[in-house]
């Protein structure tokens, strides 16, 4: 069998289901605690410590998971 292997296949569907569970994770957690701090129940400055890393991981796992996909 010539080309990409099957567990090379296998890593990258992985990666895959990775990143879309780490979107849907980031989405919720965002999502909630913007609820929250409607609700006045979640301090506004824990945007900074919760929502703006949680973005930059998932940026980051983008990145990987594309530059997986390039080489």
């Amino acid at each position: 069998m010539t080309g990409r292997g099957t567990v090379e296949n296998f890593l990258c569907r992985l990666a895959a289901r990775h990143l879309l569970g780490a979107y849907l994770i980031v989405v919720l957690v965002v999502n909630v605690a913007q609820s929250l701090r409607q609700d006045a129940a979640l301090p506004l400055w824990t945007f900074w410590l919760l929502d703006v890393p949680l973005v930059i991981v998932a940026f980051g796992m983008t990145g990987l998971w594309i530059m997986q996909r390039v080489q």
